[in-house]
């Protein structure tokens, strides 16, 4: 009993700590559009420079020794832990917050931004995202989980509790404790059994250490290397989109309120995008094609929508079908990594994919703002953007043809 108790105490707070942390983080960076303008008339400036500034919590978010990043890489880490085979159905879940906050935090801050001006505005969200610290605080600790796992271990090798653990368990019980000193002392064998037991879980350990190394990261697992790619390309998609959306609108003609609306369908696309991926988790159906190559193409074809027409209906359709697509492409890259690789090399791949995926944050918003700056037009800057997505759903469908009658090819 205490175990299982245990057991879902840490999924619920790695959950909530998930929940609390996308929402705070994806809501934030969104919001940074309704300011955009405003930063960019008062100190004259370029899309360049405050597309590098802004996707500066973008790309700390995604390292693991800073501010967003100790919270997010963490969560992630400690949820793959704790739901294990449940993890790509937990994961997509918990990225419902993500697109929630980017469907209402940016009505908040133009609220803020236009009843009390942009020093309110900006200390508002300053507290918000102050809420990291208690979020990871709320993070199941590294001594629960060893103390979970020895005692699960223990459990599983049917060996009787020693002395010592039977003391930490029942500290004020001293009766309980003697007693299973002296049953421990009258089993037969007991000390050749623990001898035994220690030395299979040491061979087991040189064994694991041997597999990795014998195993590379990428050449050993060579799926990995295009969910990888699928990372990076949604940390190069997301940090523009999130934040040079709500001025594409704008730039197209409508008015800052209208064009934040196009912010909240982004959102409201995310949100289908989530439950898309809970269901094809759910019911087994996720793989290259659904997965990978079918987000990545929609994210081109959105675009396309804005060729057609640039009135609301249509901003308001590619901000719908893009997020739908991007929400995807983010869930599942993440959602895919465990099955791609062994469990050694899984805490070294989701940091490695968190760091590549916030370079490429900073050098999308960055690229993009210099090409608004050089060639003042948004359409050419998100075009290019859905073109690398066109590049990359084509990969992903050639892999999924070559990879679908391979036997170690993964969610085939």
């Amino acid at each position: 009993m205490e175990r299982n108790e245990v057991t879902r105490l840490a999924k619920a707070n790695t959950f909530v700590a998930r929940l609390l942390c996308k929402f705070l983080f994806s809501g934030s960076v969104k919001a940074y559009g309704v300011i955009l303008t405003t930063f960019l008339d008062d100190f004259k400036t370029t899309h360049f420079i405050l597309g590098c500034s802004f996707a500066l919590q973008m790309s700390s978010c995604n390292m693991a020794c800073i501010g967003f990043g100790l919270c997010n890489i963490s969560s992630v880490v400690y949820m793959e832990r704790a739901f294990r085979d449940s993890f790509p159905t937990a994961y997509s879940i918990s990225l419902f917050a993500a697109y929630f906050g980017i469907a209402i935090l940016p009505l908040l801050s133009e609220y803020l931004f236009k009843s009390f001006g942009i020093r309110v505005d900006m200390t508002v969200f300053g507290a918000l995202c102050f809420m990291l610290v208690p979020v990871g605080l709320i993070l199941p600790s590294k001594e629960l989980k060893s103390s979970d796992k020895a005692q699960q271990r223990r459990s599983e090798e049917h060996l009787p509790l020693t002395a010592e653990e039977m003391t930490r368990r029942n500290p004020n019980n001293n009766t309980a404790s003697s007693s299973i000193m002296d049953q421990n002392r009258e089993l037969s064998g007991y000390d050749r059994q623990r001898e035994t037991v220690s030395t299979k879980l040491e061979s087991t350990e040189n064994l694991l250490e041997e597999k990795r190394l014998n195993h590379p990261l990428f050449s050993g697992h060579p799926d990995f290397l295009l969910v990888w790619a699928i990372a990076t390309m949604y940390g190069l998609t997301l940090s523009s989109w999130a934040i040079f959306l709500i001025p594409f609108g704008e730039s197209a003609g409508l008015d800052s309120s209208t064009a934040v609306l196009m912010s909240f369908c982004g959102g409201i696309g995310g949100v289908l995008g989530d439950l898309y991926c809970i269901c094809i988790f759910y019911k087994g159906l996720g793989n290259i094609l659904s997965g990978l190559a079918l987000p990545s193409f929609l994210v081109f074809l959105s675009f396309i929508v804005t060729l057609i027409s640039s009135e609301f209906p249509a901003l308001a359709l590619y901000s719908f079908i893009s997020g739908f697509g991007i929400a995807v492409q983010g869930i599942v890259s993440t959602s895919f990594t465990p099955s791609t690789l062994c469990d050694d090399h899984f805490e070294v791949a989701i940091v490695l994919s968190c760091f590549t995926e916030g370079i490429a944050a900073q050098l999308g918003s960055g690229l993009t703002g210099a090409l608004i700056d050089i060639t003042g037009s948004f359409s050419l800057a998100f075009g290019l953007l859905s073109v690398l997505n066109l590049f990359l759903s084509v990969v992903s469908l050639i892999w999924w043809i070559v990879r679908k009658n391979s036997t170690n090819s993964f969610s085939s």
